[in-house]
């Protein structure tokens, strides 16, 4: 439900759009929750088409948003799922707009230690561990 929010809210700031285009990476859409959100984002905004485009990972993404502002051709309404390392590539580049933080309400509720871009152009959408799988019969202790 927190990746429909992020997409209401670029709606919101797009003003009376017809199609939300959401660059992302391509798991996002090949088997995660990207169909769902579709759905449920074009039954809360009849009118309104999301129209998913990846084509790789977070970083092929980002290259590809760089290369298409190059050329004067930006497509991209929101960009969903920028790895953390990305985001001084992305600042240099200047691909995002900042945020005002007087716009999302529910802000506050974001723990600080997870805002980690103090300049306001990205925002985390969701966090989690790191697992590590091994075979115990191929590594020793």
């Amino acid at each position: 439900m927190r990746k429909l929010w992020v997409l209401i809210l670029a709606l919101a700031l797009l003003g009376s759009a017809k199609e939300l285009v959401v660059y992302t990476y391509d798991s996002f859409v090949s088997w995660g929750p990207a169909l769902a959100i579709k759905e449920k984002f074009e039954a809360l905004f009849p009118g309104v088409t999301l129209t998913w485009v990846a084509v790789g990972d977070s970083s092929e993404m980002l290259s590809r948003l760089i290369a298409e502002l190059r050329l004067g051709l930006p497509t991209a309404d929101v960009f969903l799922g920028l790895a953390d390392v990305e985001l001084p590539r992305a600042l240099a580049h200047n691909v995002f707009q900042p945020y005002d933080p007087a716009r999302i309400p529910n802000l506050a509720d974001v723990p600080s230690d997870l805002i980690f871009d103090p300049t306001g152009h990205v925002l985390p959408y969701d966090h989690g561990y790191v697992t590590f799988v091994y075979d115990s019969e191929l590594l020793s202790e």
